[in-house]
């Protein structure tokens, strides 16, 4: 069940990077988004690399093995909450 989990929110996190890259390759969805480049560039960059960083936190042999690496991403994760919270 592990194994299913875990495959599933890593390809939500695949779609979810996937998406935020196709914002840049076609034209946008929501013409606002022109309207407000910067802020838009801050949330779906931030929300990408949130993306691909927050499944890894999940799994039990970084979080044994790479202690450190799961501390400085966890604190990284936070950061890029509060830039893609105040960027939305």
């Amino acid at each position: 069940m592990n194994k299913l989990i875990g495959f599933l929110v890593g390809f939500l996190a695949i779609v979810g990077v996937g998406a935020s890259i196709m914002h840049y390759v076609k034209e946008p969805y929501n013409v606002g988004f022109l309207d407000y480049p910067l802020i838009t560039g801050v949330h779906v960059i931030a929300g990408g690399l949130y993306l691909f960083l927050a499944p890894f936190q999940f799994l039990t042999r970084i979080r044994t093995r790479w202690i450190n690496y799961h501390r400085y991403a966890g604190r990284a994760l936070v950061v890029l909450g509060i830039l893609v919270g105040f960027s939305a």
